[in-house]
């Protein structure tokens, strides 16, 4: 590879960090655990597993239903929502194990404007969100 080719992959590294959102940069395509079905996964990890309940034409994740996902086999949250080409849109909810809640819109997998979070202590937050 030539000098100046290697020292701009790097900086095109960067620019692409600052011009994404985080998430964008780790998102994965990832294949529902027993089918040829695929989502969008906003924190992928080799050791999580992914199950949807609904539809699936074309191969991707799509319409109402449940996904739910595991680490190394024990269970770990789920999501009620509506997926469109395997990314959540619209209205949902999200359920971890260790009792945090968040209800919200959903913009192309990532919670867009008015949504409320509660944690197991209580503490809440409602208000706007942005691309989380």
């Amino acid at each position: 590879m030539p000098a100046r080719a290697a020292l701009l992959l790097p900086c095109l590294g960067a620019v692409l960090s600052a011009l994404l959102p985080g998430s964008a940069l780790a998102e994965r395509a990832v294949t529902v655990q027993g089918s040829d079905c695929r989502v969008w996964d906003q924190y992928p990890d080799r050791r999580k597993t992914i199950r949807w309940s609904g539809a699936c034409p074309n191969g991707w994740g799509n319409g109402p239903g449940v996904l739910s996902w595991s680490y190394d086999g024990r269970y770990d949250g789920k999501v009620e929502g509506t997926l469109v080409e395997g990314r959540l849109e619209g209205q949902a909810l999200v359920n971890w194990r260790d009792g945090r809640r968040l209800a919200g819109t959903f913009r192309d997998g990532l919670v867009e404007g008015q949504a409320t979070h509660v944690w197991p202590d209580g503490r809440v937050y409602e208000g706007e969100w942005k691309d989380d």
